[in-house]
């Protein structure tokens, strides 16, 4: 049996979860092991938010 949670806690992920999906936009980025699934999660959001940033000094 499986059991599927929908939910933005990492935190609860590493606890409960014995695989992770990580979707963005509706699109599968990576299947695995939570730790290693919110790694890459963690550093796709970083690379996110430094583009941003850079754009919005920028005046963009």
């Amino acid at each position: 049996k499986a059991v599927m949670i929908v939910t933005h806690s990492m935190s609860f992920v590493q606890k409960v979860c014995t695989k992770a999906i990580w979707l963005k936009k509706g699109r599968i980025m990576h299947i695995g092991e939570p730790e290693e699934t919110i790694a890459l999660y963690q550093a796709d959001t970083a690379k996110t938010m430094a583009a941003r940033e850079e754009r919005q000094r920028s005046g963009g």
